[in-house]
């Protein structure tokens, strides 16, 4: 399914344990909650669903630092149903640098997507209908994100 200008954002309420964590670093048990977000009946996997039926989805929690010059190439996700992004920065007005930037891969202009708000879930599309994407070098502050992909 096309999405609108390839992506749509929306708003989680996310449990104020989830800063704690990310506050203490415990990425196994950020991780565990993630798991339990993506699993069917959870509030990202409902969401996703609401966008295009899927069978299963791949994670990463992505802790992205400045200075960091890895400027993000232009890519598709291959066969990937959708992608999406779920914002896990605290404070994004810190962060300088980490956008998505969103395209159609036959035009050369672009969305830029800057640093999301905490809980801010970024769905779009991916080579499958045509779209790629990438994330810019994050100048200053820290990005966290959970990335994932529908199949």
């Amino acid at each position: 399914m096309q999405l609108p200008k390839g992506h749509i954002i929306q708003t989680l309420v996310l449990d104020e344990e989830v800063k704690l964590l990310i506050q203490q670093e415990r990425w196994d048990d950020l991780d565990a909650m993630a798991k339990r977000w993506l699993s069917k009946g959870g509030i990202i996997h409902q969401k996703l669903l609401e966008v295009v039926p899927f069978e299963h989805i791949e994670h990463i929690l992505a802790l992205r630092q400045g200075p960091d010059d890895d400027e993000g190439i232009w890519h598709d996700d291959g066969s990937r149903l959708l992608a999406f992004s779920l914002s896990l920065t605290n404070d994004p007005s810190l962060v300088d640098g980490g956008e998505i930037e969103i395209r159609h891969k036959e035009d050369d202009i672009y969305t830029k997507l800057l640093c999301q708000n905490f809980g801010t879930l970024v769905i779009f599309n991916t080579g499958k209908d045509g779209f790629e994407h990438r994330v810019s070098a994050v100048k200053s502050g820290k990005r966290l994100v959970l990335a994932g992909w529908c199949t």
